[in-house]
């Protein structure tokens, strides 16, 4: 498998990952959307955004425009 490949299977199943995250945050009915649980995962899925824009800032952009997330 080619460098381009492995980054395309890669690509595939972080947009995958995303999908099925984004429907689990948005299956959540709105009274449930007070229990703190739901809260943590939202700052888990703010986490994961920030840190994956800082790797894709990394790859292309010489790390340049690096976003805070902790």
């Amino acid at each position: 498998m080619t460098r381009i490949e492995i980054y395309r299977q890669w690509f595939d199943q972080e947009k995958d990952s995303n999908e099925k995250m984004l429907g689990m945050l948005s299956s959540v009915t709105e009274s449930a959307r007070l229990d703190p649980r739901y809260a943590q995962a939202l700052t888990l899925a703010a986490h994961l955004a920030a840190c994956r824009e800082n790797w894709l800032d990394r790859m292309g952009g010489g790390g340049k425009r690096q976003t805070d997330w902790w």
